[in-house]
């Protein structure tokens, strides 16, 4: 089957949304230690989804540009003015929330997959 776009950009997603997953319960499972920094995925739109315009591989000795959707993600350390005495960053309601917002994130994401596939299969029938 031939590769497109928007499944490419929504597997990335799911890639982020993962990636996101991880560093919150990372930061919910180091709530109670000390000096602890929570950390941030940056938002999916300041990522490098891979969205542009690449060669054709013409000739499989032909150098493939397909590793640049496979970059980390970029983090960084939670802006949080609540620091306990013990210097540990981590607001759990915080975490919380983040988490629900995954969750919801990842649901539509799936969804709007279902979606194309469903109407990319119609159109072949």
């Amino acid at each position: 089957m031939f590769d497109m776009f928007i499944f490419r950009l929504a597997s990335r997603n799911v890639q982020w949304l993962g990636e996101s997953q991880s560093l919150v319960a990372s930061n919910i499972a180091n709530a109670n230690t000390p000096g602890y920094r929570a950390r941030q995925i940056a938002p999916f739109s300041m990522q490098d989804t891979g969205a542009r315009f690449e060669l054709a591989a013409t000739n499989p000795q032909h150098i493939s540009t397909s590793s640049v959707a496979s970059a980390p993600f970029r983090t960084h350390e939670t802006e949080s003015p609540e620091t306990t005495l013990s210097g540990n960053s981590v607001n759990l309601e915080q975490q919380m929330v983040e988490l629900g917002n995954i969750n919801r994130s990842h649901t539509m994401d799936v969804n709007i997959q279902r979606a194309f596939h469903q109407m990319l299969l119609a159109s072949l029938k």
